[in-house]
C-alpha cells in the first residue's frame, strides 16, 4: 500500500467516523477544509478497496474519541507529607 493510500483510506475512515461531516473531520485531520475537499476529490474510485485493505492488515484506525482524549497524568494528586 503506498502513502497516498494510505493518507486516503485515514481521511476516509476519519470521516466515516464522524457522519460524513467534513467541519468534523478536517478539525480532526487538523487540516483546513478546504484541503479535505481537496484530498477527497483526488482519491480514486478505489478508495473503498484501499480502507479495506488498511482494516485487513491489522492497522487500527483512529476514531474521533481516540483524537480528543487528553493524556492521563503519570503523577500523583497527593500532596507530599
Amino acid at each position: 500500500m503506498s502513502l497516498d493510500q494510505l493518507e486516503q483510506a485515514y481521511v476516509h475512515a476519519v470521516l466515516d467516523s464522524v457522519n460524513g461531516n467534513k467541519t468534523e473531520a478536517a478539525n480532526i485531520l487538523r487540516i483546513d477544509r478546504k484541503t479535505l475537499y481537496r484530498k477527497l476529490e483526488d482519491s480514486s474510485a478505489d478508495s473503498s478497496d484501499t480502507l479495506i485493505a488498511l482494516e485487513h492488515s491489522g492497522h487500527r484506525t483512529q476514531t474521533h474519541s481516540d483524537a480528543v482524549e487528553p493524556p492521563r497524568s503519570t503523577t500523583s494528586s497527593k500532596p507530599f507529607d
